[in-house]
């Protein structure tokens, strides 16, 4: 069967993006048995909702901790971005309420998990940041402006952050949007369809010339309602963390 070279952009995007992968939940008893044996840490484990990865809160006494371990299909390389971005973070503006990255005892970042089939997964520690999420609360817009700002300040902090993975094709980078064409046979509503192939060929038009001069760094790009832990109560500091 012949694929159009549209639909094969749109193929290869989903497949960078980690969107083609299939979730499968990895072992409660075997994550504890690496946390006991790489951060001896030991604990109740919960599973949260994910989207990829498979995502724990592992409950101490001493305080609890955001556990995640990467799906099987997705590239070390690119968790590697995200723990390095972080990790950039941490050094550079330490004052952002930014997620860390705890270490193994022997200093590593992380830890890989190989499962039976010969795949490696990528198991990691981070602090938990307790509080309610922003979709969780109903901001005035005050509070939407503080969150807004905490965005601006976080990538503005990573404008010189760089990594090998960062240039990957991404599904929500506006400057692959044109590859995603063939995607449109799949809106079942015909106006719908018609007001999709415009907006694509207004953005072939207006938009994919301009592309190769506008600048381009490293951002959150997922700063999501529930991605967002905040303080109702506080009006100086709304937002208290930013994970994920």
């Amino acid at each position: 069967m012949n694929t159009s070279p549209a639909s094969n952009h749109a193929q290869r995007l989903l497949e960078e993006s980690g969107l083609a992968a299939s979730h499968e939940p990895i072992d409660a008893v075997l994550v504890s048995i690496f946390l006991e044996r790489h951060y001896r840490l030991g604990g109740q484990l919960e599973r949260l909702a994910t989207e990829k990865d498979d995502t724990f809160r592992l409950r101490t006494d001493a305080g609890d901790h955001l556990v995640k371990v990467s799906p099987p299909d997705e590239a070390e390389e690119v968790v590697d971005l995200q723990t390095a971005a972080m990790r950039y973070l941490e050094r550079t503006a330490p004052q952002l309420p930014v997620q860390r990255v705890r270490l193994t005892v022997g200093g590593d970042d992380s830890v890989a998990i190989l499962l039976n089939d010969g795949r490696r997964r990528i198991l990691r520690v981070f602090d938990f940041v307790a509080g309610p999420v922003l979709a969780q609360t109903n901001p005035d817009a005050e509070q939407l402006a503080k969150a807004g700002e905490m965005l601006g300040r976080i990538d503005v902090a990573l404008d010189a952050f760089t990594h090998p993975a960062a240039g990957r094709g991404l599904v929500w980078d506006i400057r692959h949007f044109h590859q995603l064409t063939g995607l449109v046979q799949y809106t079942p509503d015909p106006e719908h369809r018609r007001l999709a192939r415009e907006v694509f060929w207004n953005f072939d038009e207006t938009v994919v010339p301009k592309l190769s001069v506008l600048e381009t760094q490293v951002i959150h790009g997922d700063f999501s309602p529930y991605n967002v832990v905040v303080d109702p109560g506080s009006e100086e500091h709304f937002v208290t963390g930013v994970i994920d």
